[in-house]
C-alpha cells in the first residue's frame, strides 16, 4: 500500500514538523533552564564558527536564552506516549497500516536463542541497546547488576558472563562520547520482553536506553545524512544532536525525537538510530610525517561535532516493501520543501537557523571497515584430561579468521558475544549427543566479542570427539561449511 495523507499536508511537512510550542510538551528529564543557558554560551565559545555562535554573534539572530528554551521544548518531545501525535496528519488506513506493521516486525525481527540446562531449554533474547553510559566499558559487572536490579537477567555459561558486547571499541582518547551502543542477551522473561516491545521505559543512572535490533537490516533501511550549508561540509546535524545532549538527552532520546520529527513528516521510520561506530582520524604522533591513519572507533550521538564530521544516522523500516515506500515518500518531500531536523521553537527565525535538511543514501555491500586487533585472553582449560576439536571455515583457513557471514551463520544472528558463540556450540553438542567439557574461543578486548579466529571444543573422550569431527558437518549442512581438526589431549 501506499502512505496517504492529506494534500494540503504536502507543502507543509516542514513547516509543520517544527510548529511545536513549548506549551504543547511536557514531561521527561530536560535540564535546568539556568544552567542549559550557561551550557549554550559554552558551546558557542569553544565552537566559533557552529551554527550556534553566529546565531549568537548575528544582528538581530537568538539569544542564548532563546536557544536554551528551544532546546528544553524539543527534549520534552522524547515522551513515549507521543508516538500517535507523531502520526496524527496521516490518514486512518496508513496509521493502523503503520502501527500493525511495527507489532509484525517485533515479532519477526526478534533474535532469540535455546540455553540447554540439563533437559531444560531456557529462552534468551538479544538486542543491541542504545543510551548505556561509556563508563561501563571495562565495567560490565556493574552494567550487569544494574540490568539486574530491573529486572533484566544477563545469559552468562558456566558462571562467566561474556553476553554483553560493545558494538565498537571505544578509544575516549580520539573520540569521547557519553554513551554507545551494546549488545546484551537476556533471559526472555517479561521485563525483557517489555524493554524490547517498548512498552516500559527503563533507566540506568537517570538516563534512558532502548533497545534495536541487534544488527541494521540493510535490505528494509536506508542511511541519513545533512545536506551541506553555508556553515561547512559537515557537522550541522551532529551539532544539532550535541545541542541536545546539552539538554540532558542520550542517544536513545536523541534517536527518538528524530523518529517522531520524521514520523511527522510522513516517514515510515520504525527505528532511527546512528551507526554504534565511525572511522575517526587519530592523534597525531612524534616524528610522524602526514596524517595520523583513521581508527574504526565507538561513537555517540554527538562524537562528529569534535571534528565537524558528520555520524551517519539510519532509518529502518518494518519491512522491505514499507522501507522502498518510504524512501520514495523521502525522494518526494526532497522535491518539495525537504525533509528536516529541528529545534521547536515558536520563532520561526530560530527552526529556520537550527534546521538541518537531510539527504537518504541505500547501503551499499562493503568490506570490513578495518581488521580487528588481535587479541588473547587466558583461556579457561578443564582440569582433567580432555581432547580438543578446532573448527574452521573456508574464510579462516586462508585468512585465519571467520568472515564476518560466517560469523552470524555459526551464531544464527549478528549477536556475536562470547556467550552467544557458547550457547550455539552447547546447543550443538546437544543435538549431536556429546558433552562439552569447555568451548574455547579468541576474545576482542575492545568490544567482548568473538574476534572470528579461534574456536575450539573439548571434550572428555576420544569417541566422543571423533562423533563431533564427524557428524557436525552434516548438522550444518546450509548453513556453513566447517572442517574441523583434532588436536592433543589437554591435561
Amino acid at each position: 500500500m501506499v502512505l496517504q495523507y492529506d494534500e494540503s499536508v504536502r507543502n507543509l511537512l516542514y513547516r509543520r514538523s517544527c510548529q511545536y510550542t513549548q506549551g504543547e510538551r511536557s514531561g521527561g528529564h530536560v535540564e535546568e533552564a539556568a544552567d542549559l543557558v550557561e551550557r549554550v554560551k559554552n558551546f558557542a565559545k569553544r565552537y566559533p564558527g557552529s551554527r550556534t555562535a553566529h546565531a549568537c554573534r548575528a544582528e538581530g539572530g537568538c539569544t542564548p536564552d532563546a536557544i536554551a528554551e528551544a532546546i528544553r521544548s524539543t527534549c520534552r518531545q522524547a515522551r513515549r506516549d507521543l508516538f500517535e501525535d507523531s502520526l496524527r496528519e496521516w490518514s486512518s488506513e496508513s496509521r493502523a497500516w503503520f502501527i500493525q506493521q511495527m507489532e509484525e516486525a517485533k515479532k519477526q525481527n526478534v533474535e532469540t536463542y535455546i540455553g540447554t540446562e540439563g533437559t531444560e531449554g531456557t529462552s534468551f533474547i538479544s538486542m543491541t541497546l542504545l543510551g548505556i553510559s561509556s563508563m561501563y566499558v571495562r565495567q560490565e559487572d556493574k552494567l550487569k547488576s544494574k540490568l539486574m536490579e530491573l529486572g533484566l537477567m544477563v545469559d552468562s555459561v558456566d558462571g562467566v558472563d561474556k553476553a554483553i558486547m560493545w558494538k565498537a571499541p571505544y578509544r575516549p582518547e580520539i573520540a569521547r562520547a557519553d554513551d554507545i551502543s551494546v549488545t546484551v542477551s537476556f533471559l526472555r522473561n517479561e521485563a525483557a520482553m517489555e524493554l524490547w516491545e517498548g512498552r516500559r521505559e527503563y533507566c540506568i543512572d537517570g538516563r534512558s536506553f532502548r533497545a534495536t535490533e541487534v544488527s541494521i537490516a540493510h535490505d528494509r533501511s536506508f542511511k541519513l545524512r545533512a545536506k551541506r550549508g553555508p556553515w561547512g561540509k559537515g557537522g550541522s546535524l551532529a551539532e544539532l544532536s550535541q545541542l541536545l545532549a546539552l539538554g540532558g538527552m542520550s542517544t536513545a532520546d536523541i534517536a527518538q525525537i528524530y523518529r517522531f520529527q520524521l514520523l511527522s513528516q510522513s516517514l515510515a521510520a520504525a527505528e532511527v538510530q546512528p551507526l554504534a561506530g565511525m572511522l575517526v582520524q587519530g592523534p597525531g604522533q612524534r616524528g610522524r610525517k602526514g596524517p595520523s591513519p583513521k581508527t574504526y572507533v565507538a561513537v555517540g550521538a554527538s562524537t562528529g561535532t569534535l571534528q565537524q564530521k558528520e555520524l551517519e544516522w539510519v532509518l529502518s523500516s518494518p519491512s522491505t516493501a514499507s522501507c522502498e515506500q518510504t524512501l520514495a515518500s523521502f525522494r518526494e518531500s526532497e522535491a518539495m520543501e525537504g525533509v528536516h531536523l529541528t529545534l521547536i521553537s515558536d520563532d520561526a527565525k530560530l527552526r529556520e537557523t537550527f534546521a538541518v535538511e537531510l539527504t537518504a543514501d541505500t547501503f551499499v555491500p562493503r568490506g570490513k571497515i578495518a581488521k580487528q586487533r588481535r587479541a588473547l585472553r587466558e583461556r579457561d582449560h578443564a582440569g582433567r584430561s580432555s581432547f580438543r576439536v578446532q573448527i574452521k571455515s573456508r574464510s579462516s583457513m586462508s585468512t585465519g579468521r571467520f568472515s564476518r557471514k560466517e560469523m552470524e551463520a555459526l551464531c544464527g544472528g549478528g549477536n556475536t558475544s562470547i556467550t552467544r558463540v557458547k550457547r550455539a556450540m552447547l546447543e550443538l553438542a546437544r543435538r549431536i549427543g556429546v558433552t562439552l567439557v569447555s568451548v574455547e574461543v579468541e576474545e576482542d578486548r575492545d568490544t567482548l566479542s568473538w574476534d572470528g579466529s579461534l574456536i575450539a571444543l573439548s571434550l572428555a573422550t576420544k569417541a566422543e570427539a571423533r562423533r563431533l569431527m564427524e557428524d557436525m558437518p552434516f548438522y550444518l549442512e546450509g548453513i556453513l561449511e566447517v572442517k574441523l581438526e583434532a588436536g592433543v589431549p589437554v591435561q
